[in-house]
């Protein structure tokens, strides 16, 4: 992988959209993550490096300190690429691997509803908030990543748009987005309680072999309650998880001032 202005180092990871490698931006001299979008898919679609790099110029719009900085949108060797902010500290999937507390818990939940409420403002919608989307620094510091960003009114589809489908993660998707109903900020509130639900009991409220089997269970089955000791939170996982978007959190700000009342 050859990118002028860019020294790469090493791969970080392998997506069926894009790879990432971790390189030495030379015009910063800082480290950087580069994320380069799948040279077979381009060939497949070449209106994808467009819509990849119309996502990279709203992501470069956002700025706040738990939302993964964009530095730049470019091309090279026909291939598009975004330069981001290096995060060294790994996922929330890995840490959850180990037992997280009650107050790591409660401070990811804080700072990721923070990035969130920066997204909503600008009338964009993440649409695939899950662990594997939150990454660390080397501090602790909880950012969100790998946006699906589309901008939206009040509410965006997750039909064909413009020959692009807007896809989730089943174990985390809203029941709206599921069945593919027209969705709000409400829907990144659903998936953001699915984590927290994840993080107070290790597994997430739905499983199944069979991903459609995890989405029916979303749109059908009753969400799980949290064990006794975590009671205290119950109110908040049944208000971000209702299966009626109008019975959730009206927006990311009413869900803040509620985590503020807790003791």
């Amino acid at each position: 992988m050859d990118i002028p202005g860019y020294r790469i180092i090493r791969q970080i990871s392998r997506g069926g959209l894009a790879d990432v490698y971790l390189a030495e931006d030379e015009s910063r001299s800082m480290q950087v993550a580069v994320k380069v979008v799948s040279a077979f898919l381009l060939a497949l679609d070449p209106s994808l490096a467009e819509r990849f790099a119309c996502q990279g110029r709203q992501l470069a719009r956002l700025r706040h300190p738990n939302i993964v900085q964009v530095y730049e949108v470019g091309a090279a060797a026909e291939r598009v690429f975004l330069s981001m902010e290096y995060m060294p500290g790994g996922d929330l999937k890995s840490r959850m691997r180990k037992s997280l507390s009650v107050r790591e818990t409660r401070g990811i939940l804080v700072q990721l509803a923070s990035g969130l409420e920066a997204v909503h403002r600008e009338k964009l919608v993440h649409l695939d908030i899950k662990p594997a989307n939150v990454l660390f620094d080397e501090y602790g510091r909880a950012a969100l990543a790998d946006f699906t960003l589309v901008r939206f009114g009040d509410t965006v589809s997750t039909r064909k748009r413009d020959s692009m489908v807007i896809l989730g993660t089943p174990h985390y998707m809203s029941p709206e987005q599921a069945s593919g109903n027209p969705l709000d900020d409400r829907s990144d509130i659903y998936s953001l309680g699915v984590m927290l639900y994840e993080m107070l009991t290790g597994n997430p409220p739905f499983d199944d072999e069979n991903l459609l089997n995890i989405a029916s269970k979303h749109l059908q089955d009753p969400f799980p309650k949290l064990p006794p000791h975590h009671a205290l939170y119950q109110p908040l996982v049944d208000c971000m998880t209702s299966r009626n978007p109008a019975a959730r959190f009206g927006d990311v700000r009413e869900l803040l001032h509620y985590l503020k009342t807790l003791p």
